[in-house]
């Protein structure tokens, strides 16, 4: 048989249940009393949050105005190469096709994807002498025009052509490639 608590241990139960009560309750409060704190350090604050969020919008709307700007200039850039109906090519410093023009593709025959990040060999070997003088100015960073010489098309039919050449460089004037006109 059970035995009945005395008075004492009654007390003592009923002290720990009180004090388990006070602390759920401040355990309840914690969240309110943050949140309370948040608030009142958010309206504390509230003038350089409102500064600091109309200073980012309008940094955002700069900048998606100027990738705006960006987009049309590239786009305007890319219509005049693409309408030139002179054969143009433009080459990494390592000699490989980074861009050719539909008017390239029309009269050599070779379609972007079967040349881009490609050397193209179309040189007849008795016009490497002067393919090489203009390899060495490219690679000297000289722009250069009116060269004579010959190519061969993706058929192997040798074209005469006149070739105009600028090097084009990096922010640091560095040479990064070259732009072929045929």
């Amino acid at each position: 048989m059970a035995r009945e608590a005395t008075y004492e241990e009654l007390q003592q139960r009923v002290k720990e249940l009180e004090k388990q009560a006070r602390e759920r309750n401040r355990a309840n409060e914690a969240p309110e009393k943050v949140h309370h704190e948040l608030e009142r350090r958010v309206q504390e604050h509230s003038p350089e949050l409102v500064t600091a969020n109309e200073r980012l919008k309008r940094e955002i709307e700069q900048r998606k105005r100027a990738e705006e700007a960006l987009r049309e200039s590239e786009e305007k850039y890319r219509m005049v190469l693409e309408a030139c109906p002179d054969p143009i090519v433009a080459y990494d410093v390592e000699g490989a096709v980074i861009y050719l023009n539909p008017a390239f593709t029309q009269v050599f025959g070779w379609a972007p994807e079967e040349l881009l990040g490609k050397k193209i060999d179309y040189v007849p070997e008795e016009n490497w002498p002067e393919t090489q003088m203009m390899i060495d100015k490219v690679l000297a960073g000289e722009s250069f025009s009116g060269v004579k010489s010959r190519r061969y098309t993706r058929q192997r039919k040798i074209l005469d052509v006149s070739i105009s050449v600028a090097t084009y460089l990096d922010r640091n004037g560095i040479p990064m490639g070259s732009v072929h006109t045929l």
